[in-house]
């Protein structure tokens, strides 16, 4: 809801914007205009709150119900790179990986992470980072890496058959190496883990 009011009030600004022929704005001091830019300015402020809100209390809830949380080491800064390329070497697929830029922002991954650590440390939580490589490509079973056993949602071991949704399968792996870590920093009966995949 609160990204269809923003993509409206971003729609109306767009209407009451005129260009010149350089793309410039040539009337920002257009009453109706500004009122439009005030419009969308507190739609996104009330969409950020929503959202800041939902990640708060996610987190809590997670460092509430787990002793251990393992999360992927996701550098987002470089997932939501633009994909656009130059002249010479254009990027590909920009319209599908734009939408996944805008749906990774909108997700809040980073502050999620960020919120979960601050959390946990006044809880007594640990909070355990996972090498993100080749989780989704690592059959969860067997060890074996391979491109070829994720198809989509799906993933089938191209070695030893092993069938799971694909995210299950790689928040099975970030649990194994997260468990690993973890050996040294909790005791043996508190090793329950929240399985997060976060690619």
């Amino acid at each position: 809801v609160g990204a269809e009011k923003s993509a409206a009030a971003g729609r109306v600004l767009a209407e009451r914007t005129v260009r010149d022929g350089r793309g410039r704005c040539t009337n920002w001091h257009d009453p109706a205009r500004v009122a439009a830019v005030k419009r969308l300015a507190r739609v996104k402020e009330r969409e950020a709150n929503a959202r800041r809100d939902a990640l708060h209390k996610l987190s809590r809830r997670i460092v509430n119900d787990y002793d251990g949380i393992a999360v992927e080491a996701l550098v987002i800064r470089n997932m939501v790179r633009s994909t656009k390329g130059t002249v010479d070497d254009p990027g590909r697929n920009v319209a599908a990986k734009s939408g996944l830029n805008r749906s990774i922002a909108d997700a809040g991954w980073g502050t999620l992470v960020t919120l979960i650590r601050e959390k946990a440390e006044s809880a007594g939580r640990v909070v355990v980072s996972v090498d993100p490589k080749n989780t989704s490509r690592t059959c969860a079973a067997c060890g074996h890496v391979a491109a070829d056993s994720r198809d989509g949602i799906r993933f089938v071991c191209v070695k030893c058959g092993h069938r799971e949704h694909a995210d299950v399968n790689a928040a099975r792996n970030i649990l194994q190496r997260a468990q690993l870590a973890l050996l040294s920093a909790l005791s043996p009966g508190s090793t329950r883990l929240r399985q997060h995949d976060a690619g």
